[in-house]
């Protein structure tokens, strides 16, 4: 879903629906997509911006997913590579 728009017209897409989008993510323990959506966005330049609570949320729920803690690491160095954050 995200995927799809975000590439025509990223502008619709705001701050507080990623928000809601890795909130229900979160709580229906999807961190496959979740991670794949959220990669895609960062390195998508200057189109996203994530707010610093929203992605601190995201990694450490990868911390808690079992399996996905070597990728919580991947996202933290992602995040000194992009200014989205």
């Amino acid at each position: 879903m995200i995927e799809s728009q975000y590439n025509e017209d990223s502008g619709q897409i705001t701050n507080e629906n990623l928000e809601l989008v890795l909130t229900i993510g979160i709580e229906q323990k999807y961190p496959v997509y979740l991670g794949q959506s959220l990669k895609n966005m960062l390195l998508a330049n200057d189109k996203f911006d994530i707010s610093p609570s929203t992605f601190k949320t995201f990694v450490l729920f990868l911390e808690r997913c079992k399996g996905y803690e070597e990728d919580a690491t991947r996202f933290l160095s992602l995040a000194h590579e992009t200014e989205h954050i």
